[in-house]
């Protein structure tokens, strides 16, 4: 939760209609202005003043920091700034490399699973597993007081009761295999992070993604949108390795898929979605959709062999 970059957030315009509030027409207002377009303000700085017949001139203030963008019709807008965007790691690890006026480079080791559907937001707990199977689905009566600040791991999610009971008890996060296509909304209008690795309908969590998080009970995980990553990647749900205070020195994996691969097919309407690659094919073939992809041919754990775009192929490693 190290807030690793901080900076002034550009939030919503201000319309001022200040050729209404000095009683002029908007011909007039720049006889009055004490500012120009361009320039950055601070809340109480004097925008307008119009001398008085008698008594005090009127004088008009800024009513917030922010920047004059624009003159016209006789209104100011006004764009605030008074708001601070911090952006946090949500991930343990050691910073490598600062990219200037974007962020930072976080270097980790640990397990990574990409999911297949996020809700749009961050989290970063300790993985809690209330269910005993891929298939089991989440409800109410597991959610206990235990669950602040926990990242809840289950097979399919099927009662919307669910994530009202998550938000009351303080939890961090929810990951799970499916839910229905109707409780999307619900989803998304929760505070609580979701990810699902399977997508919507009614299909268990695959088996080696089940057991990954079933080892890893009371760890910590991080839940990573897919809007926060580098150009719109997949979900990601990280378990870093506990370290000593400093990282091992070792050389990143590259990986990829070859003949023998262990894989799961993203999106497959069956309950085996995991097989071995029989082939892999350098030139793009025909899809049962009509398009042209690159892909692989995998051998499914029922024994059917089908053609699956790389797009829609997990490496399980």
């Amino acid at each position: 939760m190290h807030v690793v970059a901080r900076g002034p957030a550009a939030s919503a315009y201000v319309v001022l209609r200040a050729s209404d509030v000095l009683g002029v027409t908007p011909d007039q207002l720049e006889q009055h202005l004490l500012v120009e377009e361009g320039e950055t303000l601070v809340r109480g700085t004097p925008l307008l003043r119009k001398p008085a017949t008698i008594g005090r001139a009127k004088v008009y203030r800024c009513p917030a920091d922010g920047t004059l963008v624009r003159v016209r019709d006789g209104c100011l807008i006004l764009q605030r700034s008074d708001r601070v965007d911090e952006l946090r790691a949500m991930l343990s690890g050691r910073v490598v490399s600062v990219i200037p006026e974007r962020g930072v480079v976080i270097e980790a080791v640990g397990s990574l699973v990409q999911g297949v559907w996020d809700s749009g937001y961050d989290g970063v707990g300790k993985l809690m597993r209330v269910v005993d199977s891929a298939e089991e689905g989440l409800t109410v009566e597991h959610i206990g007081h235990e669950a602040a600040g926990a990242v809840f791991v289950a097979g399919v999610i099927e009662q919307a009761e669910v994530f009202d009971s998550l938000e009351e008890r303080s939890a961090h996060g929810l990951i799970a295999g499916s839910m229905p296509a109707s409780l999307r909304a619900r989803a998304k209008a929760s505070a609580i992070p979701v990810i699902l690795t399977e997508g919507f309908g009614r299909r268990p969590m695959a088996e080696p993604i089940f057991e990954l998080l079933h080892r890893s009970v009371e760890r910590e995980v991080s839940l990573l949108a897919a809007s926060r990553l580098y150009r719109s990647q997949r979900a990601e749900i990280i378990i870093p390795l506990p370290t000593a205070g400093s990282l091992p020195q070792v050389e990143p994996d590259v990986l990829s898929i070859e003949i023998g691969s262990f894989v799961r097919v993203i999106g497959l309407d069956s309950e085996t979605p995991l097989g071995r690659v029989a082939r892999v094919h350098t030139q793009p073939r025909r899809t049962a959709i009509g398009s042209a992809a690159s892909g692989a041919d995998v051998v499914l754990q029922d024994g059917k062999a089908i053609f699956v775009p790389f797009a829609n192929l997990d490496l399980i490693g």
